[in-house]
């Protein structure tokens, strides 16, 4: 059963009945404080850490050298559809504003935020950045997919580094890969990731049950 919403009530649904738990969040320490919650309104309802897997979103860019993927990752940016995915960005977390048409040189701004009831923790978690970060347009769109999902550039290494670093902490269970490209990206994650992945012992290279509830390690 998969379930996405970090919402009071998304919380409530996944603790009841969630087992892969889909979130966007950002910071780790935010996302640890997230899994140490849904895990205890779970154990009211009788279940354990064996039965849910926490998945943040992750869009990574890798490239064999540190150079190489931050020049994929430029490039991408050139063919992006900025003011589309800045319009669609704001549409998806109900910023109130349009970001597309935010000032390049002027740091982004929030007021009060009219609640919703579509995407409440989507609208959350970028409300809480750019008051925080305080950032401009072109930050918005090297930190986040216009689904509101972490972008990480990186080598293999770094960014095997990133995710062992979540999931030791307690922040993850796993990550929902959130590929910006096809096939190229599909290609890096398997041919480059998953080896520095398996070298630590974070991944199987083999899986010997035939469903996805056997290969999670779900109960």
């Amino acid at each position: 059963m998969a379930q996405a919403g970090a919402s009071g009530p998304g919380v409530a649904l996944a603790a009841r009945i969630g087992e892969v738990i889909y979130t966007a969040a950002w910071d780790v320490d935010a996302a640890r404080d997230y899994r140490s919650l849904l895990l205890e309104k779970a154990a009211g309802f009788g279940r354990g850490p064996e039965h849910l897997r926490i998945l943040p979103g992750l869009a990574p860019f890798i490239r064999p050298t540190e150079a190489d993927a931050r020049a994929a990752f430029e490039a991408y940016l050139g063919h992006l559809d900025q003011a589309e995915t800045l319009r669609a960005l704001s549409r998806y977390a109900s910023l109130g504003i349009d970001l597309s048409v935010w000032p390049e040189n002027k740091p982004i701004v929030i007021g009060e935020v009219a609640g919703t009831n579509s995407h409440k923790s989507r609208q959350s978690l970028i409300v809480d950045w750019i008051r925080r970060q305080k950032p401009y347009v072109r930050d918005v769109l090297r930190t986040f997919t216009r689904g509101g999902h972490r972008i990480i550039v990186g080598t293999p290494r770094s960014v095997a580094d990133d995710m062992e670093g979540w999931f030791r902490s307690g922040a993850a269970d796993g990550f929902n890969i959130m590929f910006t490209s096809a096939p190229d990206g599909i290609r890096d994650v398997v041919s480059l990731l998953c080896p520095e992945l398996q070298r630590r012992g974070l991944l199987p290279e083999g899986y010997e049950g035939g469903s996805l509830r056997e290969t999670l390690g779900l109960a």
